[in-house]
């Protein structure tokens, strides 16, 4: 298999794309979004995967990016523990950038190696 040289710049654009958006439309429509447009352009399998991982790591940089989140705080509130929209963002703002690289470059070896 031809592994396109471009192949890193795909996946981590398409993660961050869809991490950030994400958190803008949350992660479920973003995801239906992206593979939507990305079946469309005629992308390649690694575009595809990066959107997919942006869809759902992106979401950890706010509270609102994912419904899951929003769960959890909520229970998480219920039960005693406070953890404010701006406390998430500081941590997401570190772990969420950090997550999308290593998770790109983990995508971009194993399509490396596996024909």
């Amino acid at each position: 298999m031809s592994i396109p040289a471009n192949l890193h710049v795909q996946i981590v654009a398409t993660a961050f794309g869809a991490g950030l958006g994400s958190n803008v439309i949350n992660n479920i429509p973003m995801a239906l979004l992206s593979i939507s447009v990305l079946s469309h352009s005629h992308s390649t399998l690694a575009a595809q995967y990066g959107a997919l991982l942006g869809c759902n790591l992106g979401p950890n940089l706010t509270v609102a990016g994912s419904l899951a989140t929003m769960l959890v705080i909520s229970t998480a509130r219920k039960k005693g523990e406070h953890l404010s929209a701006l406390e998430f963002f500081k941590i997401g703002l570190f772990t969420t950038p950090f997550l999308l690289i290593t998770a790109s470059i983990g995508l971009w070896v194993s399509l490396s190696i596996i024909p």
